[in-house]
């Protein structure tokens, strides 16, 4: 067969066109190498970084080279070159065009492989693997994975900007004596519903970061959200002891957006420890960098209350769409009940 497609998210991925000018593709496979992993990053920056640092691994492990198609889209809105200096060849095939190509089909669980199929692709001579995801790509059996993901984000140099904006903001302010603290809600959805707000609420941060400061764990704390609403809250309970950068943008569809998350993923993963909204991978993977540890803020709700929590909190459009479809519903069941 020419191609085996491991395809674990949904949806068409464009053309790449950027990064290091590909390999000749010749037979469905790069020539000089015969094997090969695509990954194409799916979601936003930490799962994108989660993916790629999986995927180069499993490439290591598995002989195979390893082709990055970062593809922009609403939730991550720059290419990786656009973030870092690190060349990756782009395979100049999309997923649809891989899946023509294709005889075999294999869906990973939750967005990963099984260990099964990783011992295939180290055996067997199949000459290209495509995988879209935004998870790490396997639970791995090698001792050494969480050295080499931590290796592999040391390796990362940032564009020149993102280097600047960290260096700058390192020179006024000591990150590596504080506590780090990431409060993601924007589009955040968990395994535990949609309401970040009530599943890792403000209140939960400000007391776990009180009672950090007052063991002495640090001297400060380095808060990044994307919620101007809890970076108030947190500025009232600390004043001078929080420190933040502003943000030039929280847009994840444009370039300055993912930049500034970018250099706070960067500054998180200096601190000595963090105190970080529940299922976000972008503070998970920031602590990955240096190995630090983190305190998961998070609230077991009960499956009533979860429920209207979540409805509650969709935004009005979502809201409004949904109480329509329920009123249609309603207006058709009353004309049948004539």
């Amino acid at each position: 067969m020419r191609f085996v497609l491991i395809e674990t998210a949904s949806g068409r991925a464009e053309r790449a066109s950027f990064g290091q000018s590909p390999a000749l593709v010749r037979d469905g496979h790069p020539s000089g190498t015969g094997r090969a992993l695509v990954i194409f990053p799916a979601g936003g920056l930490g799962n994108r970084l989660r993916a790629t640092s999986s995927a180069h691994i499993l490439a290591e492990i598995t002989g195979r080279q390893l082709f990055l198609n970062w593809i922009p889209d609403p939730t991550c809105g720059a290419r990786w070159d656009e973030l870092f200096e690190n060349p990756f060849p782009a395979f100049p095939a999309d997923m649809a065009e891989l899946q023509a190509a294709s005889s075999l089909v294999v869906d990973g669980p939750g967005g990963q492989l099984s260990q099964a199929a990783v011992q295939a692709m180290i055996e067997a001579e199949r000459p290209t693997v495509a995988v879209m995801t935004g998870q790490q790509l396997w639970h791995p059996p090698c001792a050494d994975f969480k050295d080499r993901k931590s290796a592999f984000y040391q390796s990362l140099v940032p564009v020149e900007a993102v280097r600047e904006a960290v260096d700058e903001y390192r020179r006024r302010v000591n990150v590596s004596d504080m506590i780090g603290v990431h409060i993601r809600r924007g589009d955040l959805i968990s395994d535990e519903g949609a309401n970040p707000f009530d599943i890792s609420p403000t209140g939960m941060f400000v007391r776990e970061c009180a009672r950090q400061l007052q063991s002495g764990a640090a001297n400060g704390l380095f808060l990044s959200t994307d919620s101007p609403r809890d970076e108030r809250a947190l500025r009232r309970a600390f004043g001078p002891r929080l420190h933040s950068r502003p943000k030039v943008s929280l847009n994840r569809n444009a370039v300055d957006g993912i930049r500034d998350a970018l250099i706070d993923w960067l500054l998180l993963s200096q601190t000595r420890f963090v105190i970080r909204s529940y299922f976000s991978s972008f503070s998970k993977e920031a602590c990955v960098v240096r190995r630090i540890r983190s305190h998961v803020i998070y609230r077991r709700r009960p499956a009533p209350w979860r429920f209207v929590s979540d409805f509650l909190h969709r935004p009005r459009w979502k809201m409004a769409e949904t109480m329509a479809a329920i009123g249609r519903i309603a207006r058709r069941s009353f004309r049948l009940d004539r």
